[in-house]
């Protein structure tokens, strides 16, 4: 077997649909040292947001069990990675994870911190120290794993688009405005550019059959839109990026 031979498989699968194969492969044959170093960098930057540190040092773990803590996030991790998150010993270790969190009330937020850390900083480390830089379909699958155990976490409001644009590192991202103007808030050294290249209609419709209807609606929308109400709302929501009709 050739020194890319793994990679070359990776290569040849659908990192959608293959994301378990791909992280099995590419964090257990691929970067076995490196895929640890990188999660460990991972679940100390999380150490970082006062919510998490504050609920790690309630729950005494760090500084009685130490090593113990430690050795149980990484068999958890290593068994999902090893063995995928759907069926058999990876299952029961995702599910044996949230049992486990479960006992904490834990803000949506915080855990969406925590996977965006174990989707980037495998990426992050591998590029810079690694024997090799990650290639497309292996960033693509440790996001769409991610996002799989996320989902099975019952985590909601995991963003698609932003992640993508990450873990591709593309060079654009086209979507609807106001959301691109929340990434880049985000995004230090992103900018958002003037102009459009799709315009999206907002329609109101009635019952087939109902012209009265349709008509008070036209006059309705029409109204709103000419009397200034609809850019006042916009205003007082803090929108950005959206504008009225002319």
């Amino acid at each position: 077997m050739g020194r890319f031979a793994n990679l070359r498989a990776i290569e040849r699968l659908d990192p959608e649909r293959d994301h378990q194969r791909i992280v099995h492969w590419s964090f257990g044959y691929e970067f076995p040292w490196d895929s640890i170093r990188a999660l460990e960098i991972a679940l100390y930057r999380t150490y970082c947001v006062p919510s998490i540190s504050a609920l790690l040092d309630r729950t005494g773990e760090f500084h009685t069990n130490t090593q113990r803590r430690y050795d149980d996030t990484s068999i958890l991790v290593a068994e999902m990675c090893e063995w995928g998150y759907e069926s058999g010993r990876g299952r029961e270790a995702l599910e044996r994870m949230n049992w486990a969190h479960a006992h904490y009330k834990i803000a949506n937020d915080d855990f969406l911190y925590v996977l965006s850390t174990f989707i980037f900083e495998p990426v992050r480390w591998i590029d810079a120290f690694g024997w090799r830089p990650t290639a497309r379909n292996e960033r693509l699958g440790y996001y769409f794993f991610w996002r799989g155990v996320g989902e099975r976490m019952g985590l909601t409001g995991i963003p698609a688009s932003y992640d993508l644009f990450m873990a591709q590192k593309l060079e654009a991202l086209g979507g609807l405005k106001p959301k691109l103007v929340e990434e880049q808030a985000r995004t230090p050294g992103s900018r958002v550019l003037e102009g459009q290249i799709t315009g999206v209609q907002q329609s109101i419709a009635a019952p087939k059959g109902r012209p009265a209807a349709a008509e008070y609606m036209r006059k309705f929308a029409d109204d709103v839109r000419k009397s200034g109400l609809a850019a006042k709302i916009i205003d007082k929501h803090g929108v950005k990026g959206v504008v009225v009709a002319k």
